[in-house]
């Protein structure tokens, strides 16, 4: 397709299946990629996203590496 979308949100369920993700922080990017690769980063994008799905297995993970 010979498409060009940009979703502006703060759900991570609205740009979960985006080819590219775009994390600003403070106006500049900060991150970018897809959900895969930012999730491997375990940086804003992560944080976000255990945030948002508390009994995620990423979440799971984040709380016994705490502990």
């Amino acid at each position: 397709r010979n498409l060009t979308m940009m979703i502006i949100a703060h759900r991570i369920s609205a740009v979960r299946d985006a080819d590219e993700i775009i994390i600003l922080d403070h106006g500049k990017v900060a991150e970018r990629g897809t959900h895969e690769s930012l999730m491997a980063l375990k940086g804003i994008y992560y944080r976000t996203y255990v945030t948002q799905y508390p009994d995620s297995v990423e979440a799971q993970n984040l709380e016994k590496e705490a502990n």
